[in-house]
């Protein structure tokens, strides 16, 4: 009304930047109401988690008319299935994708003109989205998996763990370093992908001992080394500065939940480590 009577017209509102720390809810395309209603946070998993599976169930056709029949035949029956080598596809776009952002976002976090633990342990609307992604993605892939027979039983925890993790830290909008340090560690599944589609096909292909290698050194460097140090970082700091709209028994149980992902992610190295070895030895791994 100011402008019909000669007064200043309001400010625009801000730029919206995906770093700038604050209340998750915000992001187009990722919105949710002031306080996150659950029903709508729930909503928001459930439309990408559909996305996703149109998606990895696109990747499976299209795997099926234009890589099968040009794939040599796996030993393992399972393997030979379209919709395998379709997982594979898509989830390397997932590992690429989340692992660009998340290491976007930590590297921001931690050099933040305005680091503080506060930022470390609050909302950040680049892990926002990546999280969101990620956590959804493992709901469909969990899904289709199941059904199609993939997973075996240390996975099917791997992906639980993970599907707990994401919806208990958006639905809390914290921390932000944890976050983005959990979902760093999908570095290591692009050059895992590639090496799990080929090992059984193609075990003595020239890529393979690169791919294993590049796995190994990822999984060292990011699941191993700052995944532990995620992990410590958050039993040491988290009492004194997550929010305090965290509630208690939800900040415990992540605590938890972190310390059996890193459980499970050095038992996960210790078995790499052993077959690396066998590699170098050139032994072949003992039959149970």
């Amino acid at each position: 009304r100011a402008m019909f009577f000669g007064g200043n017209p309001p400010p625009p509102p801000p730029p919206f930047s995906l770093f700038e720390p604050g209340a998750c809810g915000a992001v187009p395309y990722f919105e949710t109401s002031a306080g996150d209603p659950p029903a709508e946070l729930y909503a928001l998993f459930g439309r990408y988690t559909v996305y996703w599976g149109v998606l990895w169930l696109a990747c499976g056709g299209f795997a099926k008319a234009f890589i099968m029949p040009r794939l040599p035949h796996s030993t393992k029956p399972h393997e030979n299935s379209s919709m395998y080598i379709g997982q594979k596809i898509v989830t390397t776009f997932k590992n690429a994708l989340i692992a660009a952002l998340a290491n976007l976002a930590m590297y921001s976090i931690i050099t933040a003109d305005s680091w503080s633990r506060d930022l470390e342990f609050g909302g950040y609307p680049l892990i926002e989205v990546s999280g969101v992604l990620f956590t959804s993605f493992e709901t469909a892939d969990l899904v289709l998996c199941l059904v199609f027979r993939f997973l075996d039983t240390e996975m099917v925890v791997h992906h639980l763990i993970h599907i707990f993790l994401g919806l208990l830290i958006r639905g809390n909008c914290a921390p932000a370093l944890t976050a983005s340090i959990l979902m760093a560690q999908e570095t290591s599944g692009v050059p895992l992908n590639y090496y799990l589609a080929l090992r059984h096909r193609m075990p003595e292909h020239r890529s393979i001992i690169p791919a294993q290698s590049l796995f190994a050194m990822c999984f060292f460097a990011w699941r191993l080394l700052i995944g532990t140090y995620g992990t410590v970082h958050y039993v040491v700091y988290a009492a004194e500065f997550l929010p305090p709209a965290f509630p208690s028994m939800q900040a415990r149980a992540l605590g938890v939940a972190l310390v059996l992902a890193s459980v499970l992610q050095w038992y996960w190295g210790v078995a790499i480590i052993k077959m690396i070895a066998r590699k170098i030895s050139g032994k072949a791994k003992p039959k149970p």
